[in-house]
């Protein structure tokens, strides 16, 4: 597999990264599973480095910061059904590392699955994470 230096890090080969460039992709990644702040910031930094390879990242965890400005008590099931309509709407899905036991993730992958949406793993976007 043909690798490639973008900013001193090492990416896989370009095939799976031409194929999102341009797209919309949901960025799915644990929120609830340790703490709510450094999850969101996370995503973010994954999120940014989306957006240096052309790729449109939406980031569920940013209801975080709605959740701040205007603080409610919806159930977790609110939340995973209101991400799945998002998801619904995305070319792709992008599975963070660490995600191996989010509930929401695991619903996420299955949801993609089950309406066509490709679903990837960053490994197969880079060699290390941010």
């Amino acid at each position: 597999m043909a690798k490639h230096v973008r900013g001193g890090e090492v990416w896989h080969d370009q095939t799976v990264i031409d194929q999102l460039v341009g797209k919309v992709v949901y960025l799915a990644g644990p929120y609830t599973l340790g703490n709510n702040n450094h999850n969101t910031r996370r995503a973010c930094d994954l999120g940014d480095v989306l957006i240096d390879l052309g790729i449109y990242p939406l980031i569920p965890h940013m209801s975080h910061l709605w959740d701040s400005i205007s603080p409610r008590e919806y159930p977790p099931e609110f939340w995973y059904h209101y991400d799945l309509q998002l998801l619904k709407k995305c070319d792709a899905m992008v599975v963070m590392p660490g995600s191996e036991e989010s509930r929401g993730v695991a619903l996420e992958r299955d949801f993609a699955n089950e309406h066509s949406i490709p679903v990837y793993d960053w490994s197969e976007l880079k060699c290390a994470s941010r």
